[in-house]
């Protein structure tokens, strides 16, 4: 979608208003993550320009990554040199610094939430802030929350937990690379 006169493409998020207003809580997760989305602006992270509220839907206006997730690009090339592997997960490293600096858990890192900025290249960022949250709020929204196989213990055991969560998953992405 091009959205002013510089030619500059973005991608749209859109969320269907009917199946969110039919489920409060479904209602409640959709200001949270919208308000999210606004808080985060950095440049290993998905940023949002603009939020539209039509008659059916919501539409964020947010960066446009062209390449692939990690996930789709490890089981195409399959296990990464240390070289890359290494320039990922720094890039994670950077993007979760600047999360963790604005007091929030992402909660669901994994690589098919770790695109590709182009088509080929290395360069990264951190999407779906869906489960992310404000440290502060975290055990009034979910308890437990993730994707298993990359979800850290302390959240499976009902144990308290804080930022550490997602460098966890940091490290089993590492690890499958």
């Amino acid at each position: 979608m091009k959205w002013n006169s510089d030619d500059k493409e973005f991608a749209v998020k859109v969320f269907n208003k009917e199946l969110i207003m039919e489920d409060e809580t479904e209602k409640i997760c959709l200001l949270y993550e919208i308000k999210m989305m606004r808080t985060v602006k950095h440049p290993k992270i998905l940023e949002t320009f603009e939020i539209y509220e039509g008659e059916n839907y919501i539409y964020c206006l947010c960066t446009l990554f062209e390449g692939e997730n990690l996930l789709n690009a490890l089981i195409k090339k399959g296990v990464q040199p240390e070289v890359k592997a290494l320039s990922i997960i720094h890039q994670i490293l950077e993007g979760l610094e600047y999360l963790h600096s604005k007091e929030i858990l992402h909660w669901d890192l994994k690589p098919e939430n770790i695109l590709c900025k182009k088509k080929g290249t290395l360069d990264i960022g951190i999407v779906d802030l869906g489960f992310a949250t404000f440290y502060k709020d975290y055990d009034a929204l979910f308890l437990k929350c993730g994707t298993p196989g990359y979800v850290a213990p302390e959240i499976l055991n009902d144990m308290p937990y804080d930022y550490k969560v997602d460098i966890y998953s940091t490290g089993i992405i590492f690890y499958i690379m």
